[in-house]
């Protein structure tokens, strides 16, 4: 065992001695001082402040899926995020049925967008990008 300490030692020392010659620039700072972590949690909590001050009326929305679960009621996904019945999407509060959004403006128009539709707060325009087909529906011939 001591054998393998030996070895393992010596390659390490090869190795930094190598990266030493090769002129290999040091590592980075792993950490921070005080002053320099304040300014980045400055930085984050502004980009997170304007952020916070989007609205959902500057972009469109997609309508991902819903979900029954018995503890929850019904949840949805918009904009690759889980939300909850309720939930305040930018200007938008955000009920969901089974497959389906209801968004209700601020003005109280709703607007309904089924699974897989963009919708588009400021105008009100839902766009269904999936097509439903029943079963037992005809085939065209």
């Amino acid at each position: 065992m001591n054998r393998r300490v030996i070895a393992h030692a010596a390659a390490l020392l090869a190795l930094h001695g190598f990266a030493a010659a090769s002129g290999a620039q040091p590592l980075p700072r792993l950490f921070f001082t005080p002053e320099e972590r304040r300014g980045i949690e400055a930085q984050r909590a502004g980009a997170a402040a304007s952020g916070a001050g989007e609205t959902a009326d500057t972009r469109v929305l997609h309508v991902q899926g819903t979900i029954r679960a018995r503890s929850r009621g019904v949840a949805g996904w918009i904009d690759g995020r889980q939300r909850d019945e309720g939930t305040r999407v930018g200007d938008l509060v955000a009920r969901f049925t089974d497959g389906a959004a209801r968004l209700q403006r601020p003005d109280g128009r709703v607007l309904d967008a089924p699974v897989g539709a963009r919708v588009d707060p400021a105008s009100g325009r839902v766009e269904s990008g999936v097509t439903v087909v029943r079963s037992g529906a005809r085939k065209p011939r």
